[in-house]
């Protein structure tokens, strides 16, 4: 077993420190207000969800009580390239995960955490590691991580990008050195009042990522059948739009919000939905979803639409195999549902660039994120409480079997 440095100590020393500044704050509610009058989104996302590279499988899954946010805690589990079994690093985050943890991997293999704000907390701290979880690193944002999985991006553990929720709207911060220091790269007001936002109608930042140490957003647009996809080139932001084939689709009277971007091993992958009226602009279909890839950030494949269901809901999505994507829904919320638990899944649904939509075999009740490993098998993490049940799918099986249990110690009170 490796050696664990958890540096408790640091992260607790710059909790000290940044406690002052925002103890005039903790009465203010958590969320930044909001730079335009957007309406509601399209669907709720969860931060469950997981992530793969050279040095193994990592996942985010709540546990606990789940219809209660103070007794809610976000777990950090992580699986070795090969293994079959978990193992929970939350320990290393140091503080309450009762905000939720978001991902990033980084181009050299580097995993960065991020730990959204919760109760008096307004800012996020962080923590990196480029071994594993054998040792970590620690840093901080001034502001808390916005509620999107993919506020969080990383090129090298030295570059990194953060969309927060700054007190005069959502911002865009990059680090070039280390995790302690941030400079803004862009704030949501003055990316739409670009030529680029002006394009789509930008009105919020929903996403971030890099490819080749360029950084890439996704928002939300307000103009029909246009996807916001804005990337930093020469010292402006340009509009880098996957080509949708409107005609006979229906999709030329949507509005899209991008809900992923993702490095992938040759390039970029994009997620995005698409709702509001059909072609002639007044019947309402419900939301679909898109996948989209790209190699050199300017030309993009764009795969056929996934239509949800009425009582389908967006419960988890992430990278699968190579350059695959995976999407999870489930009926309902997550929220209120009194035990503790996660509703049962609907789907699941793996796309790979250029096919069309694979549904496998539906997941056991309570997964809250699946997970995929190098050599095909998946594993979904299902949630009871304090119970995590690991469950596997190989190739050549069609059936979910169970593969492990970890029972979480939480303590219920704790964060209140």
């Amino acid at each position: 077993n490796m050696t664990k440095t958890h540096l408790r100590p640091i992260v607790a020393a710059v909790v000290a420190v940044l406690a002052g500044s925002v103890a005039a704050a903790c009465s203010q509610q958590s969320s930044s207000p909001r730079t335009s009058d957007a309406p509601a989104d399209p669907v709720t996302l969860s931060l469950a969800t997981s992530l793969q590279n050279a040095q193994g499988t990592w996942a985010v899954v709540p546990m606990g009580h789940l219809d209660q946010t103070l007794n809610t805690f976000w777990q950090l589990f992580f699986e070795p390239p090969g293994g079959t079994t978990w193992s929970n690093e939350v320990d290393a985050t140091a503080v309450a995960t009762n905000g939720g943890l978001t991902l990033a991997s980084g181009s050299d293999g580097s995993v960065i955490v991020g730990i959204r704000p919760s109760n008096l907390l307004r800012y996020s701290p962080l923590i990196a590691t480029t071994d594993a979880g054998g040792t970590w690193a620690n840093g901080v944002l001034p502001y808390g991580l916005s509620a999107y999985p993919d506020s969080l991006a990383a090129s090298s553990e030295q570059q990194a990008a953060a969309l927060v929720e700054a007190p005069r709207g959502d911002q865009v911060l990059e680090s070039l050195g280390t995790l302690g220091s941030w400079n803004p790269l862009v704030d949501e007001r003055a990316l739409a009042a670009t030529p680029a936002g002006s394009v789509c109608g930008l009105r919020a930042i929903t996403a971030i990522a890099y490819l080749a140490g360029t950084p890439f957003i996704g928002g939300s647009c307000d103009r029909p059948g246009e996807v916001g996809i804005l990337a930093r080139r020469s010292g402006s932001w340009q509009l880098t739009t996957p080509f949708l084939n409107t005609k006979g689709s229906g999709l030329g009277g949507d509005e899209f919000e991008v809900l992923a971007l993702r490095p992938t091993g040759d390039g970029l992958s994009a997620l995005f939905a698409g709702y509001g009226g059909g072609s002639d602009g007044k019947s309402d279909k419900g939301v679909i979803l898109l996948g989209a890839w790209t190699s050199d950030g300017h030309k993009w494949t764009t795969s056929p639409p996934l239509q949800l269901l009425p009582q389908e809901r967006l419960a988890s999505f992430g990278p699968a195999n190579g350059s695959n994507v995976f999407v999870l829904t489930s009926a309902g919320s997550s929220e209120g549902t009194g035990s503790g638990s996660v509703p049962a899944p609907e789907r699941l649904e793996v796309l790979a660039p250029g096919e069309n939509w694979v549904q496998l075999t539906t997941p056991p009740a309570g997964t809250a994120t699946v997970a995929f490993s190098s050599d095909s098998k998946v594993d979904a993490l299902a949630v009871d409480q304090s119970i995590l049940s690991v469950w596997s799918l190989t190739p050549d099986s069609h059936d979910w079997t169970r593969a492990q249990v970890i029972r979480v110690p939480i303590q219920y009170g704790s964060s209140s």
